[in-house]
């Protein structure tokens, strides 16, 4: 036995004559071919260019849909706004007071106007506030009415200086 290898000889591919044509036909394929070149290229321009058009409409037309959005956004605080100064008119509301309102429908604002205005109405029809002890300022429950001759009495009889 030996230590060598056998390998299979291989088949040599067989190496076909090359063809040879004539030149007015290599010519032809070369003008052809050129040709073919230039209208590619000639495309390949004009796709950049309709990619670049259909970039700035698309580029309008979301400008377009930014606007119109923002619009909405307006239009709805707008009439939101006019709703809420509504119900505040009709509720006897001040602006300020219109402002803290919640809710979206005229019924839901109405509804909390009047929680609002049962909340802070005043104790005591003259329109005069409660003192923190609840009682009203300038009624018998805080002593003798004050008499302003008697004030200006008692500060000039001690000013003897």
């Amino acid at each position: 036995m030996s230590d060598e290898q056998e390998t299979p000889a291989e088949p040599t591919p067989e190496v076909a004559e090359p063809t040879t044509f004539d030149a007015d036909y290599v010519a032809r394929l070369r003008k052809e071919a050129a040709d073919y070149r230039t209208k590619a290229k000639a495309n390949a321009d004009a796709a950049k260019r309709l990619q670049e058009i259909e970039d700035a409409n698309k580029s309008e037309a979301e400008k377009v849909a930014e606007r119109l959005a923002t619009a909405e956004r307006r239009a709805t605080a707008a009439e939101r706004k006019a709703l809420l100064l509504q119900v505040a008119s009709e509720k006897g509301l001040t602006p300020k007071q219109a402002a803290r309102l919640q809710g979206e429908t005229a019924e839901e604002l109405a509804a909390d106007a009047d929680d609002l205005l049962a909340e802070f109405k005043p104790a005591d029809s003259s329109g005069r506030r409660p003192k923190e002890s609840g009682r009203i300022a300038g009624t018998q429950d805080d002593g003798p009415p004050i008499d302003p001759e008697k004030i200006a009495e008692t500060i000039f009889s001690r000013s003897a200086y």
